[in-house]
């Protein structure tokens, strides 16, 4: 299901059976997250969706009533993408493997210059009663009282890099017999526009794009609590890759867990575990750089 009015990659022009080129619709009011640095880990999850969608209505010809999940994302951030401005133009190209598919998308600066590679990974299913499958994940992770956080509460907006309280997904950090964590939730008021100042999608689930800035925020988390990211210095993505195991329902809390973190190439590889209900969600690595 597509969830807008409007088509963010324009101007699509085929190459072959397996790619095309594109413009990116820069309208920052059908789009509020293009105010967005053009490092944040959420544009990822952003970019992927947009570009499997394409290529499923432009290549594959997908039938109506195919559903589809991102499985995997990876990401690389040059020099050009550090700047901080979105990309205009990009291209992309994807292979099916039976119902399983492949999406290469480079994203280019306005002098050509590659800004961001992201290679993501996706499976397109046909599902009878989709909407009662769904229920019944919903309900069941709802049901499960043993996962809700007593005494709940979300992180203060400058902890996590954002303006206001609306854009806060997370807590603050707690330390369990597993190390450092924090929960998540959102719902469908919170979570999406306009509740939310930027944040889209379906309404279903907790997209891609919200695990990724849920990990962002949480890394701002970290770097305070570790000692390396002092007052006053900016947080950047460099690079990144996330596979998703489970959808995490809207509604009920969901934790992020540290896994670990190292020094790496003058800056800091994250790893953090997701889950809700106690099913794995999704692991997220994120390689920073403060500066």
């Amino acid at each position: 299901m597509y969830p807008y009015e409007h088509q963010l990659l324009i101007n699509t022009a085929i190459s072959d059976s397996s790619s095309f080129s594109f413009d990116v619709d820069d309208n920052p009011e059908r789009w509020p997250w293009q105010n967005l640095p053009a490092y944040h880990p959420a544009l990822a999850g952003k970019i992927s969706f947009f570009t499997g969608f394409k290529c499923g209505e432009d290549l594959f010809e997908m039938p109506s009533g195919t559903a589809s999940a991102v499985t995997s994302l990876s990401w690389e951030n040059s020099g050009a993408c550090l700047s901080g401005t979105q990309a205009p133009a990009g291209k992309v190209s994807c292979k099916q493997v039976e119902n399983r598919f492949h999406y290469n998308t480079y994203l280019y600066d306005s002098a050509g210059t590659t800004q961001q590679n992201i290679l993501a990974q996706g499976v397109a299913f046909q599902q009878r009663d989709f909407d009662g499958w769904r229920r019944k994940m919903k309900q069941a992770i709802q049901s499960v009282d043993a996962m809700r956080p007593v005494d709940f509460g979300f992180a203060e907006p400058a902890s996590v890099a954002v303006a206001s309280s609306a854009e806060v997904l997370i807590s603050p950090l707690h330390e369990n017999k597993n190390g450092l964590a924090c929960y998540g939730l959102l719902d469908k008021h919170s979570g999406f526009a306009p509740g939310h100042p930027w944040h889209s999608g379906t309404g279903d689930h907790v997209n891609a794009a919200h695990q990724l800035d849920a990990a962002w925020q949480m890394a701002h988390l970290i770097g305070r609590t570790q000692g390396w990211l002092a007052a006053g210095t900016q947080l950047i993505c460099t690079a990144g890759e996330a596979s998703f195991k489970n959808y995490i329902e809207l509604g009920a809390p969901f934790e992020l867990r540290l896994k670990g973190w190292r020094p790496e190439d003058q800056g800091w590889r994250l790893s953090l575990a997701l889950s809700q209900g106690g099913k794995p969600a999704a692991i997220i690595r994120l390689n920073l750089l403060a500066q």
